[in-house]
């Protein structure tokens, strides 16, 4: 909540109210996220008297012909004069990139009047932040130091330097300057053949380094490293010493852990180093956002977002092969939903250009070397094989179109369900959608046998119930006495909203959104829809703060958890939400209509 008030405080209009006010308005702001593309204002949409407030990205103003009249940037207020009269909007707004909103109730105090003055940029704010002696200096924040003499061995100082997972070395000259020589200095110069490896690192580090006392804070850093156009920085002790070394990264990260914050960082890594060390940001991101009381559709949806920068840059950066048109790479399951928690997999999938076909064991090794890159930054791949390395999932468009067909006449429950997840549930984080799989939605509910085993098997998925005070655990092995909130809970639930998706042929968006179309589509009741999407927001929720506390105490999150760390009101949400799940499910399979699919 200080981060919102402090936010707000630097803003109008609500520069105009005390620290108390501001104080107790964040509490009741409605902070929400928007993907590029998203219609966050309708013309003729009652304002409410709540200000929408862009706290990072940017929002377009449309007239009615559609056309950009205005942007709305962090720190900017849309359409302040309508929300302080009280009117309904009258242009539309759009999110013109990935962006973070704050919904703001106005105070009396701030209706009626004019327009205060707006700021355009949140930069300010940050550098604020950043001054802030309680934010911490330098030495709260930098990294160890890798020194060397100026006549060691260039590829000598490479192998520290990868080892020790840093992306710059100190050099110290006879006279104890100091140097600095960075990874990209390797690849300029010695990469390009300019200067060979046996050559002395003195050769190629920049001199002198560009220093900063111990004492200093975050904001001194980071001007300093801003005002010269460089990325490190050496810190030195009141000798003049050096101690340590600060990345523009480690200062930006430390001045404000936002997810769209990471994403930029991930997507402008020049190196594979740089590249793990942004992704690492990612989880203590989402930790702080779950603790934070944010909606946790809103973070599932900022998760996947980073992660597929993280895929795109890591195929960026790990793939050696030249291939014309490139291949595309999919993410899959609750990852292509939008609706991943801590604890999600990144399941991938490959589909190469056509003739590629006979350099299939290349294509392999290369899908193995992103993987691995994508494991250095954090993330898990699946540990069930639903991985790019693997042939199953890394085919030619004509091989998918083959194995599409297979699928569709399979005759067992597993093939129609490896089927149902590939094609419903993968999207493409690199180039364009692929044609067997897009062609396989539409095609879906003409196979009547298909449609009807996946029906039938999303049915009955039945939640945990049997038990009057406590509910259904597993009584052996690594879980014992655990209840497995995932394939319980969660499960029943996105399966049957995939089975809809298929329906309706549109396998976009969430769980949720799936059981939207469904109404629309007369599949299911509007009853129906809120009863298993309510009950699917409190899996997800109680979920995702267990794994937060989990991954906080240093340990591995899971989809299981124990009945009897839970309070008394989640033992009853939980409860009543595994009832809920289960009659829809048995409504469904009463109707005549659905029983003969």
């Amino acid at each position: 909540m200080q981060e919102i008030a402090d936010f707000l405080a630097v803003h109008p209009p609500f520069t105009e109210l005390e620290r108390a006010e501001l104080d107790k308005l964040a509490t009741v702001v409605d902070v929400q996220y928007h993907l590029a593309g998203d219609r966050v204002i309708e013309p003729g949409q009652p304002s409410l008297g709540a200000a929408l407030v862009v706290r990072v990205g940017r929002i377009d103003e449309l007239n009615s012909e559609g056309t950009v009249v205005d942007e709305i940037e962090a720190g900017d207020v849309f359409s302040l004069d309508t929300v302080r009269a009280g009117l309904a909007y009258r242009t539309a707004a759009r999110a013109a990139e990935d962006s973070l909103i704050y919904l703001v109730p106005l105070p009396d105090k701030l209706k009626g009047g004019h327009v205060a003055p707006l700021s355009s940029s949140g930069q300010l704010t940050r550098l604020e932040r950043l001054f802030d002696a309680a934010q911490g200096k330098v030495v709260d924040s930098m990294r160890p130091i890798i020194l060397y003499d100026a006549s060691t061995p260039i590829t000598e100082v490479a192998q520290a330097m990868s080892a020790a997972h840093t992306s710059c070395s100190l050099v110290t000259l006879p006279d104890n300057q100091i140097g600095v020589v960075t990874d990209s200095d390797m690849r300029r110069r010695v990469a390009t053949g300019e200067v060979p490896v046996t050559a002395p690192v003195g050769t190629i580090a920049t001199y002198p380094a560009l220093t900063i006392g111990s004492d200093a804070l975050l904001g001194d850093a980071y001007l300093a490293m801003v005002d010269v156009g460089i990325h490190h920085l050496v810190v030195v002790d009141t000798r003049g010493h050096p101690i340590g070394v600060m990345r523009t990264l480690d200062v930006a990260s430390a001045e404000l852990r936002n997810p769209l914050m990471v994403r930029g960082f991930i997507e402008r890594a020049e190196t594979q180093e740089d590249l793990v060390q942004a992704g690492a940001l990612l989880m203590p991101s989402i930790v702080e956002l779950i603790d934070s009381g944010l909606s946790i559709d809103y973070v599932a949806r900022l998760q996947s977002g980073v992660v597929d920068a993280i895929v795109r840059r890591a195929v960026a950066l790990g793939s050696t092969l030249d291939v014309s048109p490139p291949s595309v790479w999919l993410v899959q399951g609750s990852m292509a939903r939008r609706e991943p928690l801590p604890s999600s997999d990144v399941d991938t999938a490959v589909c190469r250009p056509v003739g590629s076909s006979g350099d299939a064991s290349l294509h392999l090794q290369d899908a193995s070397r992103v993987l691995r890159l994508i494991e250095q930054t954090g993330l898990a791949t699946c540990d069930k094989g639903a991985n790019a390395d693997n042939p199953l999932f890394n085919r030619t468009e004509d091989e998918w179109r083959q194995a599409v067909a297979r699928w569709f006449d399979n005759e067992d429950v597993v093939g129609v369900l490896a089927l149902a997840s590939i094609v419903a549930d993968t999207r493409p984080v690199t180039g364009e959608p692929v044609s067997p799989l897009v062609e396989a939605v539409s095609a879906a509910v003409s196979h009547e046998r298909f449609m009807r085993v996946l029906a039938r098997h999303s049915l009955s998925l039945r939640p945990p119930l049997g038990f009057v005070r406590d509910f259904v655990v597993h009584h052996s092995g690594e879980y014992r006495g655990q209840l497995d909130l995932k394939r319980g809970g969660l499960i029943p639930v996105s399966t049957l909203a995939r089975w809809l998706a298929l329906r309706t042929g549109d396998v976009s968006g969430s769980s949720l959104e799936r059981l939207d179309r469904g109404v629309e589509a007369g599949l299911i009741t509007s009853d129906h829809r809120d009863m298993l999407a309510g009950a699917y927001t409190i899996f997800m929720t109680v979920l995702a703060k267990q794994q937060a506390r989990t991954i906080k105490a240093g340990e591995k999150p899971s989809g299981f958890l124990r009945p009897d760390q839970l309070d008394p009101l989640q033992r009853r949400q939980l409860r009543e939400a595994f009832r809920a799940v289960d009659a829809v499910q048995s409504e469904l399979a009463a109707r005549a209509g659905m029983s003969r699919l």
